[in-house]
């Protein structure tokens, strides 16, 4: 295979001429001077004639050329480059609520209810008669009249009558043991009036209103 090398420029073959002429004049010269320097020293020559004998001839380098070769010697294209994007922040992170605490019921007390009031029994006007037969074995008015009361609140005036959950019977509601411990005979209920009235002032001499206690007329 046959390669053919490209000749070099007529350009780049001045050039490199030139500097080779311009070394063999530099190298003449500095032999001339020293062989003058060694010669036993003579008169001089005329400096005219050294002059036109020795002038180095003028040299005219491609200056264009070489402007030229350097002109088409371009400096890289420097393309900016963009600063990097900053980060974006960092998202806050969500912070939870505090969960409010559950209020604490309060215990309430229950009202407090008080007893109902004993409504008093309002006295009868004594249909039976019984204030004067009270009054005439010994009691008082006031007795007497506290036995009218009695005798409404147990009875209402109904000398026959007979509890049947506890089988008192009467207008005072004699137990049947009480009566007979009284030294009364029979039962309450089959006794008259009088003689109901007899055991009741009996028992009153006895034990006072006591047997009688929570009766809303003794209070």
């Amino acid at each position: 295979m046959v390669t053919h090398k490209k000749p070099p420029s007529t350009t780049f073959q001045r050039f490199a001429g030139t500097l080779c002429m311009t070394g063999l004049l530099a190298l003449t010269a500095l032999g001339t001077s020293v062989t003058n320097a060694a010669s036993p020293r003579h008169e001089a020559a005329p400096k005219a004639a050294f002059v036109s004998t020795h002038t180095t001839p003028s040299v005219a380098f491609p200056t264009v050329a070489v402007l030229t070769m350097h002109s088409a010697v371009r400096p890289p294209t420097v393309t900016p480059v963009a600063p990097p994007a900053p980060k974006p922040a960092p998202a806050p992170v969500p912070v939870a609520a505090p969960v409010a605490a559950a209020p604490v019921a309060t215990p309430v007390a229950p009202p407090v209810t008080a007893p109902p009031t004993p409504q008093p029994v309002a006295t009868p006007s004594d249909p039976l008669g019984l204030i004067p037969q009270f009054e005439a074995l010994g009691a008082s008015a006031g007795v007497a009249t506290e036995f009218v009361c009695i005798a409404w609140a147990e009875s209402r005036d109904t000398p026959t009558i007979v509890n049947q959950a506890s089988q008192s019977s009467g207008l005072f509601q004699f137990m049947p043991s009480t009566w007979a411990a009284i030294g009364m005979a029979g039962l309450p209920e089959d006794a008259s009036v009088a003689t109901q009235v007899a055991g009741a002032w009996r028992l009153y001499q006895e034990s006072g209103f006591g047997p009688w206690t929570g009766d809303p007329c003794v209070g």
